[in-house]
């Protein structure tokens, strides 16, 4: 996803201290989802009733399993920030922000699969809703001075995020596979809200030219083991990284990096509560030989083991100071100039 952001702040500025004491601002997104590519393997067999050569799990050439791929887009998302942060002394920053405004999207587009002879008509899909949540984060940032300098700071986050309203992928489709119109299909996720916290802090070596950065973060997961799923592998996880800032007032270089640990996840068979879709012939309903109904071939037991890497790159330019650094380098000169001519 994409988001255009406008928005705008305000500071109040003490005139008594000198210090800024506290600001509120916020924005408005246009947001967007240009690209969602989503794999599934499907059952397309028409027929009722448990059949034993109609539930394995595993694809291949000579089934009526579908290597199936979503490819969905949509343009239509908005969003919206609010921040609010006080210094009710000048070494303590207090912070509320959040997205107040969950981004909805509603994307549609064409179907793909893998045995374009099953196919007897062209497959688009559509799906109900995906949600960007709302999130709220506070925190807090503690800032030692040496003189009028800033030497060092340590800072704490704890942020919430409301991914419980996720219960499900629901999609619609138009078209037909094996002479037969698609049934509508929902994905269950029955996600859970998530819970953070963050600490951090940097240390100005050089004075105005160097900076360094350490921290770290635990994080709940949002998804719950029975629904584990390789789309969205949200499960406990922690993070450690570290960080430089480099160069000269108004003109940085800074660069980042993280290493994120996630829990092990082991679901039996048992346990799994995501199964194989059965888009013609759907489960339970369509999956009883009179005696035994089932719910389907579950589709994610096994191991879940996962970590990954975060690097990350900016350079800033501040404009008004590398100006005002320009201005007085001139003003110097210009000063200069005048006491060595009034030396000759």
């Amino acid at each position: 996803s994409m988001f255009f952001h406008l928005g705008g702040a305000w500071k109040h500025h003490s005139k008594k201290t000198g210090k800024d004491v506290f600001g509120v601002g916020g924005s408005l997104a246009y947001a967007i989802l240009p690209s969602m590519r989503y794999g599934l393997v499907t059952d397309s067999t028409s027929l009722s009733g448990i059949e034993a050569d109609k539930f394995s799990p595993i694809p291949d050439s000579e089934s009526t399993q579908l290597e199936t791929v979503l490819q969905l887009k949509d343009n239509t998302g908005i969003s919206g920030n609010l921040g609010f942060w006080y210094r009710p002394i000048y070494q303590l920053e207090l912070g509320l922000s959040g997205r107040v405004i969950p981004t909805i999207f509603r994307p549609e587009g064409t179907v793909e699969v893998d045995k374009e002879t099953l196919v007897t008509d062209e497959v688009t899909a559509k799906m109900a809703k995906i949600t960007m949540p709302v999130m709220l984060r506070t925190g807090a940032r503690y800032v030692h001075m040496d003189g009028e300098r800033e030497f060092f700071d340590i800072e704490i986050n704890v942020q919430w995020e409301n991914w419980s309203q996720i219960e499900s992928y629901d999609m619609t489709f138009e078209g037909q596979v094996a002479g037969m119109e698609l049934q509508d299909i929902s994905l269950q996720k029955q996600w859970k809200d998530t819970f953070s916290v963050r600490l951090g802090g940097d240390i100005n070596v050089v004075p105005d030219h160097l900076w360094l950065r350490a921290g770290g973060f635990y994080e709940t997961g949002a998804v719950k083991d029975a629904y584990a799923h390789l789309d969205f592998p949200s499960f406990n996880r922690g993070g450690v990284g570290g960080g430089l800032t480099a160069g000269l007032p108004g003109a940085e270089f800074s660069v980042g990096y993280q290493h994120i640990f996630q829990e092990k996840v082991n679901i039996s068979e048992a346990d799994s509560r995501v199964y194989k879709q059965r888009p013609l012939r759907p489960c339970p309903e369509f999956c009883s030989d009179g005696n035994v109904s089932t719910n389907g071939v579950p589709a994610n037991a096994g191991v879940f083991q996962s970590s990954y890497d975060m690097i990350g790159v900016s350079v800033d330019l501040n404009f008004t100071t590398l100006l005002a650094n320009r201005k007085a380098k001139r003003q110097k000169a210009a000063a200069n100039a005048a006491k060595n001519a009034g030396k000759g």
